[in-house]
């Protein structure tokens, strides 16, 4: 395989912007906006649209689930009627997977989707302004020498890192490359990361109405992505997926999957579980089984564009994703920030730095440890007094706009995917109802959106598994917290 055979897999999906024009990005589009230059592959879809002196530009796509019939250029010319600080609250009610650049004369401005599944990456040297997809793009053309000190660089360079491949906060393994975190924005001309979520105190919202709220919001979406795409959902034994089954059993053409990786079986819950449904639901439902291996021209493809790629997955990207349902959108989960996930190792009145590196698995790590505190620092006394709950922003923030949108990004390589739950104002709706109904392993919240939903796809029981049932009713009786936290104290000593 050579380039020029693949040379639409070639950074596949991602753009770079930069303070001057760059030539070797051959037939990428190039969009000359405020004193920068916007050079973005061809299969990412970029939409402008221009209000007296504003300029507004968005990479990739949003939807409105209550008008899904609305286009890009729609959602992003009504937004770009309103200044920039209406805009960013007015865009709080779409779902996507999408970056937005706003200029004017005396603002350049831009933020991503709620859960920063669209990555950006930047760098500020001297008035130079460079903004990514990926860190590599800048480093293969901007000159920056890398001074990360000896704690960063053990990190970075270290075996737990290299498994997991996930970042801490907004750190790279390189000095002066950042990662824009979820719920901050970039101010380009100021050369600044700031806050802007949240924004207002949460209101607490009783399960009924939230039900509600969430089954209109999740339908809307679908129904809008199904317009101008066709869609795939992978369904497993777990509740996203099942909530994704009965929020779409009304778009006919849908493609339900599950890719029969190799550690899975024909009697692999998470096999038996979907095809037992579909079989009681009457729709087709596909069990793949894919070519694991690749070559090697790939893989290295695969890897230049999405560095913390997971390399276990490209023989699926390729073989399947690309090769076969290119043209569809993937349709992907991002709920977990609402499922009291760290809940019960540790109350939010004892975090630190130590604690939360404990809880994502990078303990004993000085640059992790001292990442975390700063973000308490900064954040804690936002989140208290809007009525966050810590726990719940750390996976929002941390899990989902590192771990996560790292693998988005890598999925990116083969084919575009798209989280119903990456809405700003859904997001904010789950975390609204009280922590009971919103349970890790007894999500009540979940049960009840997928009752409203269609209560046909309850006919086989979700996450069957003995472990997790018995899981369920110690979290039931009350035990189960305890055990954690006991659990997490003896991993302490």
């Amino acid at each position: 395989m050579t380039q020029q055979e693949h040379s639409d897999l070639w950074f596949n999906r991602q753009f770079i912007l930069s303070p001057f024009r760059l030539d070797k990005l051959k037939n990428w589009n190039v969009t000359p906006v405020g004193n920068l230059w916007l050079h973005s592959h061809p299969n990412l879809e970029v939409t402008l649209a221009k209000n007296n002196d504003r300029t507004v530009l968005m990479l990739g796509f949003v939807f409105d689930s209550a008008h899904p019939e609305k286009t890009n250029g729609q959602i992003l010319a009504e937004l770009a009627e309103e200044s920039f600080d209406s805009m960013l609250t007015n865009s709080f009610q779409y779902a996507g997977r999408f970056i937005i650049l706003y200029f004017s004369h005396d603002e350049w401005k831009l933020f991503n989707d709620a859960a920063g599944l669209r990555e950006v990456f930047y760098a500020f040297r001297g008035e130079e302004v460079w903004v990514a997809s990926q860190p590599n793009l800048i480093e293969n053309f901007a000159e920056l020498e890398n001074h990360a000190d000896k704690e960063c660089h053990e990190f970075y360079n270290s075996q737990q890192f290299l498994n997991r491949k996930e970042r801490i906060g907004a750190t790279t393994s390189h000095s002066l490359i950042s990662h824009l975190p979820p719920n901050h924005l970039l101010d380009l001309k100021k050369q600044t990361r700031n806050r802007y979520f949240p924004r207002a105190p949460i209101e607490p919202i009783s399960l009924g109405e939230a039900v509600d709220k969430a089954a209109e919001y999740l339908k809307g979406f679908l129904k809008a992505a199904s317009l101008r795409s066709g869609l795939m959902v992978a369904v497993t034994g777990g509740w996203d997926s099942r909530m994704m089954v009965a929020a779409s059993m009304e778009l006919a053409g849908t493609y339900y999957f599950i890719l029969k990786h190799g550690h899975l079986t024909e009697d692999s819950l998470d096999i038996r579980t979907p095809r037992s449904l579909f079989e009681k639901l009457g729709k087709k439902f596909h069990i793949v089984s894919y070519k694991k291996e690749l070559d090697h021209e790939i893989t290295t493809l695969f890897e230049n564009n999405v560095p913390l790629g997971n390399q276990a997955l490209y023989p699926a990207l390729y073989h399947e994703f690309y090769k076969k349902h290119a043209n569809k959108l993937n349709v992907t989960f991002v709920s977990e920030a609402a499922r009291n996930y760290f809940h019960y190792q540790v109350t939010p009145g004892n975090i630190t730095g130590k604690t939360l590196a404990r809880l994502n698995k990078f303990e004993g790590f000085p640059f992790v440890e001292k990442q975390y505190d700063d973000w308490i620092r900064a954040n804690k006394k936002v989140f208290e007094a809007n009525g966050y709950n810590i726990l719940d922003m750390f996976y929002w923030e941390e899990k989902m706009g590192n771990w996560l949108a790292n693998g988005r990004s890598s999925m990116a390589n083969a084919i575009e995917d798209f989280s119903p739950f990456n809405c700003k104002n859904l997001m904010t709706l789950f975390l609204s109802v009280d922590g009971k109904y919103r349970d890790r392993y007894n999500p009540i919240l979940h049960r009840k959106i997928i009752e409203k939903l269609s209560k046909d796809v309850l006919a086989v029981p979700i996450n069957g598994s003995l472990k997790y049932r018995m899981i369920k009713w110690l979290v039931v009786l009350k035990i189960y917290p305890l055990y954690k936290k006991i659990q997490l104290a003896l991993a302490k000593n």
